[in-house]
């Protein structure tokens, strides 16, 4: 008997038949002396759980969208991606936004074609120093600490969210409609966890090793204990 949603659910092991009542009527009533129906007499018990809610709906401000800022933090690298990169920025674009771009050290191609861009557009900018963002190495992070003292501390930005993108993301709504809706929670931050499994997380991202970055390269050296 399912006490959420009033109805009693049976199964007969014997002709593989279900049999559904009507609210309020108890199980007893159709279960007959055979043993092998008893067996798959289920009752759910009310634990007490109160359903959560969308409490960032109920808690959240209105705010002109035209006074909610975006700083878009892209770090690109690939010759080949710069038509993407332009169709990404074409994408996100809008003149109340600032756009915040690293590129790999390696591409001197890309970042001189980026280069003129933002000599063209005043709320686009590259950063000051550069790194060889390899995948997984310590310097992704040490690009964005970088980009972000930038930003706090030489471009003096006003504004109320950091999104970090790279050339391979893309927008599947238009920009406005991203903007609208920040503008609604701008006293929140949004993170995204992992999985909900921590231990095979840890496990997948390496955790367990020992790495040390050396020529643009990351190599395992040992294993380690987290504990």
């Amino acid at each position: 008997y399912n006490e959420f949603t009033g109805q009693c659910f049976c199964l007969s092991t014997l002709n593989n038949q279900h049999h559904l009542i009507i609210p309020n009527q108890k199980c007893t009533k159709i279960i007959f002396n055979n043993n092998n129906e008893k067996k798959n007499f289920t009752t759910i018990y009310r634990t007490g759980f109160i359903d959560f809610g969308n409490h960032l709906e109920k808690r959240r401000s209105i705010q002109n969208h035209n006074q909610t800022i975006i700083v878009f933090f892209l770090t690109v690298g690939g010759r080949k991606n710069l038509r993407q990169i332009k169709r990404l920025v074409r994408a996100i674009y809008l003149r109340q936004h600032y756009y915040l771009i690293h590129v790999d050290s390696r591409e001197n191609y890309l970042y001189e074609e980026l280069l003129r861009l933002s000599k063209r557009i005043s709320n686009i900018h590259l950063t000051n120093k550069r790194y060889p963002t390899t995948w997984g190495a310590s310097t992704l992070l040490t690009a964005h600490l970088d980009a972000f003292k930038q930003i706090f501390n030489e471009l003096k930005w006003n504004f109320s969210f950091i999104l970090n993108l790279s050339e391979t993301d893309f927008p599947l709504k238009p920009i406005q409609v991203l903007t609208t809706f920040l503008s609604m929670y701008t006293s929140y931050n949004f993170l995204r966890s992992h999985s909900r499994e921590p231990y095979k997380f840890i496990k997948s991202q390496g955790l367990f090793h020992t790495f040390i970055h050396c020529n643009d390269y990351m190599y395992r050296i040992d294993s380690r204990s987290l504990i």
